[in-house]
């Protein structure tokens, strides 16, 4: 949680210089006189509520701690983890055997290399030295232990937060209720800019940011490292699209379409019932039709 924060504040402190150094103003979104008179809440305002976000983040973060009680550290368990997985792997390859050996592919011999072998822990490497394991077998159990699955729960993570965050903005937004009394205040900033990003309603903030990530760390299974390099990644992207930049070499720019542009269109009077899509990709927009399709530079 406070890797995330801090990514958040230092990579709004970049984007602060560029903008009062004025650099790279040809890749502005809009001047500094149309932020200054359009935007409805000042730069101090702004960073106080922001900052009562992230307290209100680490509260739940430590809440959460305290009710889940610290993460135990089970000696051997990423051992017996990989040794299933080899396991499975194992009976796979023995299955379809039969079939390698019709085109010729012998899956029977032991081709691992030796110094990948010895990169293992003493309790794995015994084990497998004392088993009847292909060594291939651990290759690849060990792929799909530390890349593979890791992979996935980032997929699911990424798919549940855009997906409660796309819902939950779109109500914000149908809802008149919802809109005067939460959302309106984040739409103050008409002219969005990096630390900008989570200004708005404390409730909404606990509402959408916090519970959405929440969900999808506990949903997706992600273990603490993983959820830290999320929590960090959603962070970055965040400020980015909210900058008011659309920086040629940034490379969160071609993640996804739904960038500082895009969102930006968002935040303009003309454009405030589409592009709800956010933080990461647009597939809800798309699927929906709240994309924006018409004409940007005319307004």
């Amino acid at each position: 949680m406070l890797v995330s924060i801090a990514a958040y504040w230092t990579v709004s402190f970049m984007y602060l210089i560029i903008e009062k150094c004025s650099l790279f103003s040809q890749y502005r979104l809009h001047s500094e006189e149309k932020a200054n008179s359009r935007n409805l809440v000042g730069r101090w305002d702004c960073a106080v509520n922001v900052l009562q976000q992230h307290l209100g983040q680490v509260a739940m973060g430590l809440t959460y701690g305290y009710f889940t009680g610290p993460e135990l550290v089970q000696v051997g368990a990423e051992d017996y983890e990989l040794m299933w997985w080899t396991a499975h792997v194992r009976w796979l390859r023995e299955s379809v055997a039969p079939a390698l050996a019709l085109v010729g592919v012998d899956s029977t011999g032991h081709g691992w290399s030796d110094t990948l072998f010895g990169s293992l822990s003493a309790a794995t490497r015994t084990a497998s030295e004392n088993s009847t394991y292909h060594r291939m077998d651990l290759v690849v159990a060990m792929a799909i232990q530390s890349i593979v699955i890791p992979a996935l729960r980032l997929f699911v993570a990424l798919a549940v937060i855009d997906t409660w965050q796309y819902f939950f903005h779109r109500l914000m937004h149908m809802n008149k209720w919802c809109y005067r009394n939460w959302h309106s205040q984040h739409h103050k900033l008409y002219v969005p800019y990096c630390y900008g990003a989570l200004y708005g309603s404390r409730v909404e903030g606990f509402l959408s940011e916090t519970t959405g990530a929440g969900l999808a760390f506990l949903i997706s299974g992600m273990r603490p490292r993983e959820g830290m390099v999320l929590f960090t990644f959603g962070s970055i992207k965040a400020v980015s699209d909210h900058s008011g930049y659309m920086l040629p070499w940034d490379p969160l720019r071609y993640v996804s379409k739904n960038n500082a542009a895009y969102h930006d269109i968002h935040h303009q009077s003309w454009g405030h019932k589409k592009n709800f899509s956010q933080p990461f990709f647009t597939f809800w927009d798309d699927i929906c039709g709240t994309g924006w399709k018409g004409a940007v530079k005319s307004h």
